[in-house]
């Protein structure tokens, strides 16, 4: 009778890997349906609350309501327009002016074109169409950490669309950025969209109680902001894309814009909290007011990154200041 085969430690080390594979590839599988569910799940929870205007190859999920001078609203990286709604700023607004509030692309229900590369400037390109398609010449733009870049580059270069700027908790200078190398892998092709679709979501939920802690010390998050911010929705992968594009382009941005501020032309108030936990915003926005002519900034002490939050009235007479002529003045 033949021996049988002797199973060589080659053969055995080969079978485990193809097992490894399989199973590896099945609990990817698994990962992925699972998270599919939970964003349908979150975007049935928490559905459009404007229109959608196509622009291009994009979709933008537009919020337009009230009537008066136009301020757009421009939120910062992985928000929406529910942000602008929670902090109570919309319902301050409205009775004074006509609000218009944008999901940026790839935040929120907005959906932005696969064939562009969505910097900051390109955004801001994207945004002044639509203010015209809208029948707006111009507005006081309004932006919230990141959202700050593309409203700075609609005043310096997309100049007649904004009258105007009112920037908070921004960040403006190079040095200050949380661009790093661990946002570089989940940006590779096919690698990342692996990783958005799997692992990411799960670590990103994870990770956001002690984000929005930090974002909001030395306060707490409001009743508003917990019961209008999804972690689900935040970290879709679209959401997720948006959201580490957006931070590895801040650095080159600031870099760009820095030699740029002093040719700002238009009325610019500058509001941080003092005790921001995320970027120096403080220091960045007064060294901001003093590269530009006709910036003013509003310091609020014991205030963090969510300064809109914690401190929307001054927020919303800062913005109603900036529809008059002239600097806004400070409260």
């Amino acid at each position: 009778m033949a021996e049988p085969p002797i199973e060589t430690p080659a053969r055995s080390e080969a079978g485990w890997g193809r097992a490894a594979l399989i199973y590896g590839g099945a609990a990817l599988v698994g990962t992925a349906l699972l998270e599919a569910h939970q964003r349908r799940t979150a975007e049935t929870a928490f559905p459009p609350v404007g229109r959608f205007v196509r622009m291009g190859g994009s979709r933008l999920h537009v919020l337009d309501v009230g009537s008066g001078p136009p301020v757009l609203l421009i939120h910062g990286v992985g928000s929406s327009i529910l942000d602008w709604i929670a902090s109570g700023l919309i319902d301050a607004l409205t009775p004074h002016a006509r609000v218009i509030a944008i999901d940026r692309p790839g935040y929120g229900h907005s959906v932005g074109s696969s064939r562009v590369t969505w910097t900051p400037r390109r955004q801001a390109s994207l945004f002044a169409a639509l203010l015209e398609r809208l029948g707006v010449p111009e507005a006081t733009v309004v932006g919230h950490s990141f959202g700050v870049l593309p409203a700075l580059h609609m005043a310096l270069f997309r100049p007649p669309a904004a009258r105007a700027l009112v920037l908070v908790g921004g960040v403006f200078f190079a040095g200050s950025t949380v661009a790093g190398a661990g946002g570089l892998l989940p940006s590779v092709p096919g690698v990342g969209r692996v990783l958005r679709s799997t692992v990411m979501p799960s670590l990103a939920r994870a990770a956001m109680p002690s984000l929005i802690r930090r974002m909001f010390a030395p306060d707490e998050p409001t009743d508003a902001f917990n019961a209008l911010f999804s972690p689900s929705m935040a970290s879709r992968p679209s959401q997720l894309h948006a959201s580490l594009r957006d931070i590895a382009a801040m650095e080159p941005a600031v870099e760009q814009l820095s030699s740029r501020y002093g040719e700002l032309a238009v009325p610019t108030t500058l509001i941080a909290g003092e005790k921001d936990q995320i970027f120096p915003t403080a220091s960045q926005s007064a060294r901001l007011a003093g590269a530009c002519p006709h910036a003013r900034f509003v310091p609020i002490a014991e205030a963090g990154h969510m300064v809109h939050h914690t401190d929307t009235a001054r927020v919303a007479a800062a913005i109603l200041d900036s529809l008059g002529s002239g600097v806004p003045q400070a409260r």
